[in-house]
């Protein structure tokens, strides 16, 4: 565990989390920005931004930049980590990554867009054969056969992890360019449906068939709202519910950005990230005044 007390974590690090860091160090807080991918990816694939105010007709690489070294003034530390839970204890939240855990005084949700929903069965199985952590549950399925779902690239590693120790390990790729995949991994190409079992999750189904295995892990960029935060309100098409202060219905943790819903706009992410930095100011400085 981390024994580091963080003022804020802020999961995700697109345009709105990296405002919130800005905007948080602003403010005094001491944070920590967490993301399995590197800082504003995304951004760096659009061809073209025309509409960011002040910063007229620049790539999306030129624009990701100018936000990289805004976010290196702050001081705040970066980790390449996949969030796997946030657990509110008493006054603190304990927040769960595939390499350890965090403890912080808020949360700032920047999740950006699903890009992938959660698998029917998926929920109803977690911990009974479907896991999203090879480095946590791995070892359980020494010997056994599993399939690893891999929605970006990053699963090919988790994949290769476990073919140290498992019988069989079957990948399944959702996206094309398949590139670091031990030879002794069989790969499937195929659209993932759901899945099935009884008691616990005994196959993947998919739209070339269904794959039986002892345990499936999933690998996304982002677990969705509602299984990373229990109790969390989601609206319809999986937004995270939030009021104008971008405050959730936990309190103490916040959202901002595309996973509030539209509009997609990297502006109106940068505006909500402000927002919900001086929301966990806020919250942050009232519950040291109840602590006295």
């Amino acid at each position: 565990m981390q024994e580091e007390i963080w003022d804020v974590i802020i999961i995700g690090a697109g345009p709105a989390g990296l405002s919130a860091a800005v905007n948080a160090k602003a403010r005094n807080l001491r944070g920590v920005v967490v993301d399995a991918r590197d800082p504003v990816a995304k951004v760096r694939t659009y061809p073209e931004v025309t509409n960011y105010l002040g910063l007229p007709k620049l790539s999306g690489n030129e624009l990701a930049e100018h936000f990289v070294r805004h976010f290196a003034q702050t001081g705040f530390p970066f980790r390449k980590e996949r969030v796997l839970k946030v657990v509110p204890m008493d006054s603190l939240f304990m927040v769960s990554t595939e390499k350890g855990v965090y403890q912080a005084k808020s949360v700032i949700l920047t999740l950006g867009v699903a890009q992938s929903k959660v698998l029917p069965g998926e929920e109803q199985y977690l911990g009974r054969g479907v896991s999203y952590c090879v480095t946590c549950d791995g070892a359980l399925f020494r010997g056994k056969d599993v399939v690893v779902v891999g929605y970006i690239p990053e699963g090919e590693e988790e994949a290769n992890a476990l073919a140290g120790f498992a019988r069989t390990v079957t990948y399944v790729a959702t996206y094309e360019g398949v590139r670091m995949l031990d030879k002794a991994i069989d790969l499937v190409s195929a659209t993932p449906i759901a899945i099935i079992g009884d008691s616990r999750a005994h196959a993947l189904r998919t739209s070339d068939g269904d794959l039986r295995a002892d345990g499936i892990f999933i690998v996304r960029e982002a677990l969705p709202a509602g299984i990373l935060v229990d109790g969390m309100k989601i609206e319809e098409g999986g937004f995270i519910a939030v009021n104008s202060q971008m405050e959730t219905n936990v309190p103490g943790i916040l959202a901002a950005g595309d996973c509030t819903g539209g509009p997609f706009q990297i502006a109106k992410a940068v505006g909500q990230g402000q927002v919900a930095a001086l929301s966990a100011a806020r919250y942050v400085y009232m519950q040291k005044t109840k602590e006295g």
